[in-house]
């Protein structure tokens, strides 16, 4: 993607994405950001596990725990807003 981007700057190349690439690219990389999302917290839900005491710390953890579910809420409409700006940025009109 960086490389178009420079050939798209100097007007080397013209871009046309289809839609399907699009959604292929956006869906992949969704997957890809919530797996990691789920991953971290299924360490912290681990980690609680362990702990007989610690408030302070359980607390944490259960707010970090929190904080990851409402970020996986975020990924999808995050990522196309992302993609959407690149596009608007660099793909050519028909």
């Amino acid at each position: 993607m960086q490389v178009m981007e420079k050939l798209v700057e100097v007007g080397v190349v013209t871009i046309h994405i289809p839609d399907i690439v699009k959604r292929e690219f956006l869906t992949k990389r969704v997957s890809d950001v919530t797996n990691a999302c789920n991953s971290i917290r299924v360490n912290v839900l681990k980690g609680l596990k362990k702990l007989d005491n610690g408030i302070e710390l359980k607390n944490r953890m259960l707010a970090l725990e929190t904080e990851i579910v409402q970020l996986n809420g975020l990924v999808e409409k995050s990522l196309n807003e992302d993609l959407e700006l690149w596009v608007d940025t660099h793909d050519s009109p028909a």
